[in-house]
C-alpha cells in the first residue's frame, strides 16, 4: 500500500524523503532518494538516516548510480570493506577499515556501531575467561545462567548450550579441565546424550578431530538424527572405527 502511494507524488520533497525512509523498504526509500538527487543538492540529513538502513539490508549497491555529490557514494569505499568483515564478526577489523570515516559520513552510525560491539566482545571475553579460569562450579554455572537469561530470556537453555560450547570448543575456546568442564555440564543439560556430544566433540577439537572421540560424536549425532532417505553400509562409520587407538 505505502509503494503504492508514494509512486503517485509527482514532487518528491525533503519532507516526503523522510516519510519514505519510515514506511518503505530501504532499497526503495533509495531508489527515491536517488532520483531526487539528479536535479537537487544532496541532503546530508536524509543520508544520514539511509545509510546505516543500507548497510543494514545489504541494498549499497544501489548507491553506485547516485550523483558523485553524494557522500553515500563518496564513502561507499570505506563501509564496504568493513562490511565483510562485521558480517564475520571481526569487529576490530571492520573499525580498522572504518577508520577514515568522517563523522559527517552517513555511515558514522556504522562506526560508533562496531566500536561498541568491539569493546562488548573484548569485556565478554574478559569476563569468561576471569570466571572459568576459577574452576568454582558454583559461580560459572551462576554466570552461565544469568547470561543465558540475558541473551535469549525466552529459551535460555538455548544460550546456556551455545555459552558451554564457547567454553569447551568455541572460538573463545578456554583451557579448562576435562573433568571440570564434564561437571559443568552435568549441572547445566539434563541430557546425557547432548553431554556426550559435547564432551566429544570439545575433546575432538582441542586435540584431533580425526580421533576416537570423533567417532563417538558422530555416532552420538546419528542415533539422535538418523537420515532414513540415506541407504547406509552394514557399518557407516567404519572408516572412523578404524582410527581408534
Amino acid at each position: 500500500m505505502a509503494l503504492e502511494i508514494f509512486s503517485d507524488i509527482p514532487v518528491i520533497t525533503p519532507g516526503v524523503l523522510k516519510d519514505c525512509i519510515l514506511f518503505l523498504p530501504v532499497w526503495k526509500s533509495a531508489e527515491i532518494y536517488k532520483k531526487y538527487i539528479k536535479t537537487n543538492k544532496p541532503l546530508p540529513e536524509i543520508e544520514s538516516k539511509l545509510g546505516s538502513r543500507l548497510v543494514a539490508g545489504s541494498s549499497l549497491d544501489i548507491v553506485r548510480g547516485m550523483n558523485d555529490e553524494s557522500r553515500l557514494k563518496q564513502d561507499i569505499g570505506y563501509i564496504q570493506v568493513a562490511v565483510k568483515n562485521m558480517d564475520k564478526g571481526e569487529w576490530e577489523k571492520a573499525l580498522k577499515a572504518m577508520r577514515s570515516i568522517p563523522r559527517k559520513s552517513p555511515y558514522s552510525d556504522m562506526k560508533v556501531f562496531a566500536m561498541g560491539e568491539a569493546i562488548h566482545k573484548q569485556t565478554f571475553q574478559a569476563n569468561l575467561e576471569k570466571t572459568v579460569t576459577t574452576g568454582d562450579i558454583k559461580n560459572i554455572n551462576q554466570w552461565i545462567k544469568s547470561l543465558s537469561e540475558v541473551l535469549l530470556p525466552d529459551r535460555p537453555q538455548e544460550a546456556v548450550i551455545h555459552l558451554l560450547e564457547i567454553i569447551g570448543f568455541g572460538k573463545s575456546q578456554i583451557n579448562m579441565d576435562l573433568n571440570t568442564f564434564k561437571k559443568l555440564l552435568k549441572s547445566n543439560i539434563p541430557s546425557k546424550t547432548l553431554q556426550n556430544q559435547l564432551i566429544a566433540k570439545a575433546i575432538s577439537v582441542r586435540q584431533n578431530f580425526l580421533s576416537f572421540y570423533s567417532v563417538q560424536y558422530l555416532e552420538n549425532i546419528e542415533k539422535e538424527f538418523p537420515d532414513k532417505t540415506i541407504v547406509k553400509s552394514p557399518d557407516p562409520l567404519c572408516f572412523w572405527r578404524s582410527l581408534k587407538p
